[in-house]
């Protein structure tokens, strides 16, 4: 889904962080980007169109990824955890500051 609308508007940074947001394992889920890829053949084996798999897969991870898929993770990994710190604190600091709770 990423990639497509990545295709349509290349332009666009969106696609590309919400990609490595959610494919990067970084919103909760389990890291399933295209980079991942063994190249073991299993799926291309599998597949029952015959689609060449492991080169889309690559360029998929061309795209979307680029060169230092483990740095970029690892910063917005910092950079949501700070703002999820932020929030979950802004609530303590607004109830201590009025005085009451939510």
């Amino acid at each position: 889904m990423f990639y497509n609308n990545t295709a349509f508007f290349p332009h666009s940074r969106e696609n590309k962080f919400l990609y490595i947001g959610h494919l990067g394992g970084i919103m909760g889920d389990t890291p399933s980007y295209a980079g991942l890829c063994k190249h073991c053949g299993k799926c291309e084996r599998i597949c029952p169109q015959h689609i060449p798999i492991q080169k889309q897969l690559e360029e998929v991870s061309a795209v979307m990824e680029g060169r230092g898929m483990v740095v970029k993770r690892f910063a917005m990994k910092a950079v949501m955890g700070g703002a999820m710190w932020v929030l979950g604190m802004g609530g303590r600091v607004n109830r201590a500051v009025v005085g009451r709770k939510k």
